[in-house]
């Protein structure tokens, strides 16, 4: 019942170590060489001086067809609207992220936007795209590491949960916030893993993701009037 980071951090204990004297802050080390790609690869696609939204659409599982990557991932379509409604009424730029495994579903949310010309796809290293990441002014994702890096930089991060437990992984920071269903059988992901079976079904066919609109994230941003402070990051 509490993060994954508390848990971690109790850990401390068994060397005899108090961990309240310890500061609890997720890490990411990218390089000056990193940003100074990140600024280059901004000025190129002439996205600099842009409101920026970050969108990671996967959760991982495309490689080793773990059925807990695909379940955490809310449906594309609804990428598609909510990339379209950032654009039409947030005049946001979107850069879509993941690893080499998501390229398909990148490219597909692009393809199928109203507006793709405002989306740009970033298929680039772990280190570079958290070094693009950090100069986003929103980040929207499933429940994955991109999620976790974007908190790193202190970039307003909006956690989309459904089977996962968001008590132990919602992202983890002080603009870090998350849109859920609280439906009865979620979360169904239970902690340790072992004990969630790799063959469980879903009897419920992923309600608690389906059931999040477009509405309720964009809702989301304007009651924590994350829009009214992207101004002051650029």
């Amino acid at each position: 019942g509490i993060h994954d980071v508390d848990q971690n951090m109790n850990l401390l204990k068994i060397f005899g170590l108090n961990p309240d004297n310890e500061e609890r802050k997720l890490t990411f080390y990218i390089s000056e060489e990193d940003k100074k790609f990140a600024e280059d690869f901004l000025k190129k696609n002439h996205l600099e001086n842009d409101s920026l939204v970050g969108i990671h659409p996967g959760a991982g599982g495309a490689i080793n067809k773990n059925w807990q990557g695909f379940s955490k991932r809310w449906p594309e379509e609804n990428f598609i609207k909510l990339c379209d409604k950032l654009i039409e009424e947030k005049s946001a730029k979107i850069l879509i992220f993941g690893g080499p495994e998501e390229i398909e579903l990148k490219n597909k949310i692009r393809n199928l936007s109203n507006y793709k010309e405002n989306i740009t796809l970033i298929n680039k290293s772990l280190k570079h795209s958290a070094a693009i990441i950090q100069r986003c002014n929103l980040f929207i994702s499933n429940d994955s590491g991109l999620m976790h890096i974007a908190t790193v930089f202190n970039v307003p991060t909006i956690g989309i949960f459904g089977p996962s437990d968001y008590k132990r992984t919602t992202p983890y920071g002080e603009n870090s916030y998350i849109v859920r269903k609280d439906l009865p059988c979620s979360p169904c992901l239970k902690y340790p893993f072992h004990l969630t079976s790799s063959k469980i079904k879903c009897k419920r066919n992923f309600e608690c993701l389906k059931d999040i609109t477009v509405k309720d994230v964009i809702d989301e941003i304007n009651e924590i009037k994350l829009w009214e402070s992207l101004a002051s990051r650029k």
